[in-house]
């Protein structure tokens, strides 16, 4: 039974360390490049259970409907989408209002 023999060299697995940063409101298309690029490197493959435990209150509040009931198959892929057209219309309607102000 030498081929079913697990040597200590073979049964090793390496892990790499998965600390997010918080949601960045102001770039959030930005965040999900650099949290995605740790998903890679950790090999996680559950990214939006990873990215609900990330999320503050305030950004939840926005999305819950999503983390309660996620339609379809891709979830993640919702809940980023929604995440990045959120903020960034945000970020236009600020840009807007500093526009007329000024």
């Amino acid at each position: 039974m030498e081929g079913s023999t697990m040597t200590s060299e073979t049964s090793h697995i390496s892990r790499v360390s998965f600390k997010p940063p918080e949601f960045w409101k102001t770039e959030p298309e930005t965040w999900f490049y650099r949290v995605e690029a740790q998903f890679r490197a950790a090999v996680i493959t559950t990214k939006f259970d990873y990215t609900i435990a990330i999320l503050n209150h305030d950004i939840s509040i926005e999305v819950i409907d999503i983390i309660r009931k996620p339609l379809g198959t891709n979830k993640y892929d919702t809940l980023k989408h929604r995440l990045i057209k959120w903020f960034a219309i945000s970020q236009t309607n600020k840009i807007r209002t500093l526009t007329i102000i000024t």
